[in-house]
């Protein structure tokens, strides 16, 4: 089978590309720009999904589309019009190839917590479903590096604000399993769900990660308020049923915590 990983340059992305390698599909990634440490076994090709220039030609001979591709904003707008624009082009490109599934990364809870950017994945959603190519949706939890990220974002000096909630990480190489098992599969459902193998509070995962960086810091809880806050305590970015993943958050800390790059998923 031949594959092309829309965002294979992303941690996400070359993931999946890694795991389609593995079992011996044809990958093409797909992007503007080549990778400059691109995976083994990938074929790199130019095109410019946010345009549609050059999409044609690069998913000719395709069967499946993985669709890791992302845009880090907090404007709602900006990241529905990319969505939007990438997916419908991306459905248009297909259907002319005869692309027989396309897979879109997403993610758990996005119809149930009020943010912006989870919005904008449900119109990223919908614009796949829109097109003519069948459709799963990939639903995932947070990714393991996810609470280094909001530290990132709230750590100041010696002090970091970590929202209280359940999350359950899961890890790239498990999401990437199931992406590629949707492409594999001619009858595929319409929505997968994938979690890793432990529930947790965000708070004590931002602390493991402080410790496995040797940063003294100080993690204040902090109570998320309104709807939002109710959505999340009650369990809003946890599956509701699908796959869970194998990978612990403590043993991916302690073999890839302290180097890893930024994950893919807002969340």
């Amino acid at each position: 089978m031949r594959i092309a990983v829309i965002g294979g340059t992303g941690v996400a992305g070359r993931a999946a590309a890694a795991e389609a390698v593995r079992r011996g599909h044809e990958v093409r990634v797909v992007g503007r720009h080549e990778p400059a440490d691109p995976v083994p076994g990938t074929e790199f090709v130019r095109a410019d999904a946010t345009t549609g220039d050059g999409l044609d030609d690069a998913l000719r001979g395709v069967d499946a589309v993985l669709d890791c591709a992302n845009l880090r904003s907090q404007s709602e707008r900006a990241a529905t019009d990319f969505f939007v624009g990438v997916t419908r082009h991306l459905t248009a490109a297909g259907a002319a190839a005869g692309v027989r599934r396309h897979v879109v990364l997403s993610i758990v809870g996005i119809d149930e917590v009020p943010l912006p950017y989870y919005r904008a994945k449900l119109a990223h959603e919908r614009a796949a479903r829109e097109g003519s190519v069948p459709v799963t949706v990939v639903r995932a939890t947070q990714f393991h590096d996810f609470p280094r990220q909001v530290l990132a974002m709230t750590a100041k000096g010696p002090v970091a604000v970590m929202p209280r909630v359940p999350v359950q990480p899961v890890s790239t190489a498990d999401v990437a399993a199931v992406l590629v098992d949707a492409a594999d599969s001619p009858d595929a459902p319409a929505l997968l769900q994938v979690g890793g193998p432990e529930r947790r509070d965000l708070v004590d995962l931002a602390r493991r990660t402080l410790r496995s960086q040797h940063r003294r810091a100080v993690v204040v809880p902090l109570r998320v308020p309104g709807r939002l806050g109710r959505t999340l305590r009650a369990g809003g970015l946890l599956p509701t049923e699908g796959r869970q993943g194998t990978e612990a958050f403590d043993d991916w800390l302690a073999t890839r915590g302290g180097s890893s790059r930024g994950a893919d998923q807002a969340g």
